[in-house]
């Protein structure tokens, strides 16, 4: 549910400054915020999901242990990043893909030594600071590529 929520923020912004229908940017920009949401949380019980079990809360990793986990982060990783470039293809230049792949494959290939290669106790911390960087550097492109676009 949280994710929905996050997606809604985007479009409430973009209507309440006075759009009146859809556009490719808004739509990227508000599902890339809903697909990053998951592992970001997934993250998140990685690291703490012993004090969420202790507290009473029901999580994934009744299903899943932390490997399991680590490799389903990563897949969904590796689905959003696709999703932003190819979703963006026909919006945005020749320059920007060539960012976004390469911010892509910067991001794919220090996530995966973050979460697979490092000692367990740093993997976690360090791939989730990764995963904001590199939404919080994807969003900035979606955005300023959006409003230099329209202007």
């Amino acid at each position: 549910p949280g994710a929905l929520v996050g997606a809604v923020v985007p479009l409430i912004g973009f209507y309440s400054a006075g759009a009146c229908s859809l556009n490719g940017y808004i739509t990227i920009f508000s599902i890339f915020m809903f697909l990053w949401q998951f592992p970001h949380f997934w993250l998140i019980l990685v690291r703490y999901g012993e004090e969420y079990k202790a507290a009473g809360f029901p999580t994934i990793l009744k299903y899943l242990n932390r490997k399991k986990l680590k490799y389903l982060v990563f897949t969904w990783i590796l689905g959003t990043t696709c999703f932003l470039f190819l979703s963006g293809s026909g919006l945005f230049s020749a320059k920007i893909r060539l960012i976004l792949i390469i911010l892509n494959l910067i991001f794919i290939f220090l996530f995966y030594r973050a979460l697979f290669l490092k000692k367990p106790a740093e993997n976690i911390g360090l791939a989730f600071i990764l995963i904001n960087f590199y939404s919080i550097l994807a969003m900035l492109i979606i955005i300023t590529f959006s409003v230099l676009k329209c202007n």
